[in-house]
């Protein structure tokens, strides 16, 4: 055995040393002296076998976990083996679980299979997601799965404690996602809801996103490429800036500038500039700065830190 692995997952039977009446009652039968027809083996002792129906139903579902978690390629490292112990609490049989060397075992209960997500809101490349936080108490993380359905690799977005809402952004646009949750047990043993179909709204290579066109303060004249970058607002939403026309003119942007730019798309009573604090890879942004002195390129994602007080 590889000592190395710390955890240990056992299919153990837990009443092969429960006696059996029947077997019992023919030991009787085979051994006795007396005459064979006093022996009774009555239909109500048959009755009595602790193997009954409801016990070989649990000991089939405990080995499909067993089987289950032994095939799946996501979870963690583990060795498998068989055993038996009484258990008198448990008839038929379990999944014990030694997690991480320890000396204690406890019964491997798999998560529930989790409600499926339902869209709320579909704008441009974002997608708004409700989903129904687990009640399954062996449900360690719930996670959101999404693809495109020409891709085979699922992205995942984790859902933290008591969150309701999602929201996928970044989408290609006029695709097919299929999108689905997974509740991960121990040993990251998961189980998935259905699936469902969402398709993103295509892009008007003019107007831009359909569902953005009311955000649009200025029809573009031209063409041209048009250097942009996104801005994630303190409750999450995001806002797309149009910066410059050519690569020069969007690296000698200044945050400033940025900021004036951004604040044209807030609401008006939290539109003054100098109130915003924006963020980039960790480090803060000052006015004066230039996108070059950052390294911000097209189509990075900048992050509003703090919105402050008008004329603090």
């Amino acid at each position: 055995m590889d000592l190395e692995v710390g955890n240990l997952v056992s299919y153990t039977f837990t009443s092969l040393n429960c006696s059996d009446i029947i077997l019992h009652k023919q030991k009787i039968y085979l051994s006795s002296s007396t005459t064979r027809e006093n022996v009774d083996i009555s239909p109500d002792i048959k009755q009595k076998s602790w193997l009954t129906p409801e016990i070989q139903k649990t000991m089939r579902r405990n080995l499909e976990i067993f089987k289950n978690l032994m095939n799946s390629e996501d979870r963690k490292p583990a060795k498998f083996i068989v055993s038996s112990k009484e258990m008198k609490n448990l008839p038929g049989s379990c999944v014990l679980l030694y997690e991480d060397g320890c000396n204690d075992a406890v019964c491997f209960s798999p998560p529930s299979k989790p409600v499926c997500p339902v869209t709320e809101k579909v704008k441009g490349q974002s997608v708004v997601l409700k989903v129904v936080p687990p009640s399954c108490p062996a449900t360690v993380e719930l996670r959101l799965l999404y693809k495109a359905n020409q891709d085979s690799v699922w992205r995942s977005e984790a859902v933290l404690k008591n969150q309701h809402t999602v929201t996928l952004t970044d989408l290609r646009s006029g695709a097919v996602y299929e999108i689905k949750c997974a509740a991960l047990g121990k040993l990251n043993y998961t189980r998935e809801s259905d699936v469902i179909s969402v398709t993103t709204e295509k892009e008007n290579k003019e107007f831009g996103t359909a569902g953005n066109r009311a955000d649009r303060s200025v029809v573009r004249e031209s063409m041209g490429r048009i250097y942009q970058v996104f801005v994630i607002g303190i409750q999450g939403e995001k806002k797309t800036i149009d910066v410059a026309s050519s690569e020069e003119e969007f690296n000698n942007t200044m945050v400033a500038e940025l900021k004036q730019k951004l604040a044209e798309k807030l609401p008006q009573d939290a539109s003054d500039p100098s109130a915003l604090r924006l963020l980039y890879t960790s480090k803060q942004l000052n006015d004066t700065d230039k996108f070059s002195d950052h390294g911000i390129k097209d189509k990075a994602t900048i992050c509003i830190i703090i919105r402050l007080p008008t004329g603090r």
